[in-house]
């Protein structure tokens, strides 16, 4: 499992977040509020795992991991 990164959130707690696209548009919304997993931008955190290899030829192989308990807003860069 991931270890927990600062800048992702999970999709409850990102539901308590103000939309940047929102604050910053004439868009004329209800709410603010970020709509989290459901929205276009929003990015599942993603890391790279060795698979195989080792420092010492400097050829290894990694698998991309993908989170299905936390994001972030893609509108935010890191």
């Amino acid at each position: 499992m991931m270890a927990r990164n600062p800048d992702y959130a999970t999709p409850e707690e990102a539901l308590k977040k103000l939309c940047p696209f929102k604050a910053t548009s004439d868009i004329d919304e209800v709410s603010g509020q970020c709509i989290s997993h459901e929205c276009m931008a929003w990015r599942w955190h993603e890391s790279k795992v060795l698979i195989s290899g080792n420092g010492l030829t400097g050829l290894s192989f990694y698998e991309k991991e993908t989170s299905t308990t936390h994001g972030r807003c893609g509108m935010v860069p890191l």
